[in-house]
């Protein structure tokens, strides 16, 4: 696990940083690796082709507002590529995620997707498709599509999943809906484990419980997704604090 920039708090300003860490899970110890060469915060990053590209968190400059990590060599390089105009100035994202070997990015104001192969930009503003359910908490790819939850059940479904090359959403079918509870997921986020859905969340926010909630994912006829809660468990209590979730990342090992 590649963790990458971030800020040092200096005074009462925070001031970017372009260090970079990796985390070994399989025998639990962590390392040092090459600086960035752009101190770095609210960046993007994905794995195309076995290399990890990063992108913003810093002002825009065509030159290096992407650069790539060699993982073999343990080196890194600049892209330079054209950014996009109507990407925010401090290239600070909400989140990201990686389908179809581009690099999918959240802001504000719109949504971008960097292809690093033939280095391609594409964009979307802020009534886009892209941007009706997409978020940095209850949302992540399983299987190159993306997937996020829907509280108002507008598709009649609380799970949706993006089509990329279609560019539309579509509901995840079955009876999975009758079984997921009512978890307030403001307080909640959602991973990739395994190829399945996890949800960890609470029912509100006073709540000192940690629920999870597994869904398995199939595709039927017509690429139709379905899903199915296959457990539903207590995983952590607090009998003093009110615990939260900031981040929710999982590691195969």
């Amino acid at each position: 696990m590649y963790i990458m920039g971030g800020t040092n708090p200096i005074g009462f300003t925070n001031q970017p940083v372009s260090t970079v860490i990796v985390i070994d899970c399989r025998f639990h110890t962590w390392r040092n690796l090459p600086d960035m060469l752009r101190p770095r915060y609210h960046a993007a990053a994905g794995v195309i082709d076995g290399n990890i590209y990063v992108i913003g968190g810093c002002k825009k400059r065509d030159a290096d507002w992407v650069e790539v990590f060699d993982v073999t060599t343990e080196t890194w390089e600049t892209v330079p590529s054209q950014c996009p105009e109507d990407a925010s100035e401090n290239g600070e994202f909400v989140t990201y995620v990686v389908m179809h070997g581009r690099i999918f990015t959240l802001e504000l104001g719109g949504c971008f997707a960097y292809e690093p192969r033939q280095g391609l930009w594409q964009s979307w503003g802020v009534e886009s498709e892209l941007m009706r359910y997409w978020n940095s908490s209850t949302s992540c790819v399983v299987g190159d599509l993306l997937y996020a939850i829907d509280l108002t059940c507008s598709l009649g479904y609380p799970i949706v999943v993006y089509y990329p090359n279609e560019l539309v959403w579509g509901p995840v079918l079955g009876g999975y809906s009758y079984n997921l509870p009512l978890l307030s997921y403001n307080w909640s986020k959602m991973a990739n484990f395994g190829g399945k859905l996890v949800i960890l969340g609470k029912y509100s926010w006073g709540s000192k419980d940690i629920w999870c909630i597994e869904i398995a994912l199939e595709t039927r006829q017509e690429n139709q997704i379905w899903g199915e809660v296959e457990s539903i468990s207590l995983v952590f209590r607090d009998e003093i604090m009110m615990p939260s979730i900031e981040l929710c990342r999982t590691v195969m090992v």
